[in-house]
């Protein structure tokens, strides 16, 4: 089974007083903070509008909690949204694709691994039939043997009857070959689904990384697995912007991982407590 790929990390706020000075010299939340797409890398296959579109909505879940504007995009604003394609997002597609081929592999090797069952389990019923239809031949022919001989029209059946062992000990045979080589098949891609398995792995070498930053001015994404992901980035960095630091809690938009249990983006009660902390609602 293939390993997922490490989580990732979030970068953490930076400078934080400078942002409460340039946004607000009272506190965040007071006035509405504009912004703009900065550095847009077209490498992520996705347009300015969509980026846009995301953007916005990230900021829902905080201004549904503050109950009011807390981001309006602004062209020409100086703070600036950056979308820019970085060697951790190159790992991401070549291992999105990676992920890709194995499941059509799995898929294939789990038909071939079907179609070996099931040539096995018709191979052991055709030759328990076979088994016993030479057994009755075998004693009928002792029978009649026994006797001197069989009259012409028992030995003419008997012949057929020979004939017919014949072709289904062929049939048989075959089915052995064709056993057989499902076998190499099913070997081969299970062979073939390990070494891109370690090449997935490998490719995610355990460490976590950062996926976005912020220092106050701007707002770096530098990796995402989906659409998703970006949402659940953007409102994660939204919160440093509005002042709010790593929290603890897996299940939160600003726990410092990325995983099943906050890729949502929904708020936890942690980040809606830190937000009404930060912003004094």
């Amino acid at each position: 089974m293939k390993l997922l790929k490490n989580i990732i990390l979030y970068g953490s706020l930076v400078a934080s007083l400078l942002l409460y000075y340039h946004v607000d010299s009272k506190k965040p939340c007071n006035s509405v903070i504009t912004y703009d797409i900065g550095q847009f890398d077209e490498e992520y296959g996705m347009t300015r509008d969509s980026f846009l579109t995301y953007i916005a909505l990230a900021e829902i879940p905080w201004e549904e909690v503050a109950q009011k504007q807390l981001f309006r995009y602004e062209e020409g604003a100086d703070f600036k949204v950056n979308l820019i394609f970085s060697d951790k997002q190159e790992k991401i597609q070549k291992g999105n694709e990676l992920e890709n081929r194995l499941d059509e592999k799995e898929r294939s090797l789990s038909s071939t691994k079907q179609q070996y069952e099931d040539a096995v389990e018709k191979y052991e019923r055709d030759k328990s039939n076979y088994e016993r239809k030479l057994a009755r031949y075998q004693k009928e022919v002792d029978r009649w043997n026994q006797q001197g001989g069989a009259p012409s029209s028992v030995f003419n059946q008997l012949e057929k009857d020979f004939e017919e062992l014949q072709k289904e000990a062929e049939s048989l045979n075959s089915s052995i070959t064709r056993i057989n080589d499902l076998a190499r098949q099913s070997n081969s891609k299970v062979l073939e689904f390990n070494q891109n398995a370690d090449e997935y792995n490998n490719l995610f070498d355990g460490t976590a990384f950062d996926a976005g930053n912020t220092d106050g001015t701007e707002i770096n994404v530098y990796s995402f697995s989906n659409t998703k992901e970006l949402v659940t980035l953007l409102t994660h960095e939204f919160g440093h912007v509005l002042g709010i630091d790593h929290i603890e809690d897996e299940a939160s938009v600003m726990h410092y991982l990325l995983h099943d249990e906050n890729v949502s983006g929904e708020l936890s009660s942690f980040d809606k407590e830190a937000l009404m902390t930060s912003c004094r609602i």
